[in-house]
């Protein structure tokens, strides 16, 4: 046993990469702070998207929704959401924007670049 336990040690275990941690950091006053969520109906494939905008006193300054026919996941919804949200505010000119999501893996898998 203690020969295995020796030799276990010795061995080279391959770290899991995880991926990095951003710090959440406002970068300027001006920055837009912009929520998404959807809802998405498995059965029908359909999807409600939406998203609001706020500056960082917490003000509407615009909101939108869509509704979405054969989406094919929540993951593909969320992304949706996300994609309807920056053409929004390029209509509205806004440059320095942080999106806010509760679909955790759609926003690793962007800051990843994955």
């Amino acid at each position: 046993m203690r020969d295995w336990e020796k030799a276990q040690s010795t061995l080279v275990h391959p770290q899991r990469a995880h991926p990095p941690q951003l710090t959440i950091q406002l970068s300027s006053p001006t920055t837009i702070r912009c929520h998404t969520d959807v809802a998405w109906n498995k059965e029908s494939r359909e999807a409600g998207l939406a998203w609001i905008f706020t500056d960082g006193e917490g003000r509407e300054i615009s909101r939108g929704c869509l509704h979405q026919q054969h989406v094919s996941s929540s993951l593909v919804a969320e992304a949706l959401a996300i994609r309807e949200a920056l053409g929004h505010a390029v209509a509205l000119n806004i440059n320095i924007i942080w999106i806010r999501s509760d679909c955790k893996g759609l926003i690793q898998s962007i800051t990843t670049n994955q």
